[in-house]
């Protein structure tokens, strides 16, 4: 995980070998004033984007979304088994 994310922010995706996903998360996070509680949502309910290749095998895809009735961000990770080998 990024040193300078607290590791109470990642309550389901410490342990999670995001690697390739860590950098979407960091950039995304850039320009953050405070470092969101993130939720790891079911890959069900996260559609892929449209007009995108399938995912080389291995490799996750991590999309931040924010849910303002919650006031929170939340991530869907897929394909599933949110691993990246």
């Amino acid at each position: 995980m990024p040193s300078w994310v607290p590791e109470k922010s990642w309550p389901d995706l410490l342990h999670k070998r995001l690697w390739v996903a860590q950098m979407t998360i960091r950039s995304e996070l850039e320009a953050d004033q405070q470092v969101p509680e993130f939720q790891l949502v079911s890959a069900n309910s996260a559609l892929p984007p449209l007009n995108l290749a399938p995912l080389p095998q291995g490799v996750v895809r991590v999309v931040i979304y924010i849910d303002y009735n919650l006031q929170r961000k939340l991530v869907c990770v897929y394909p599933p088994p949110y691993i990246a080998a």
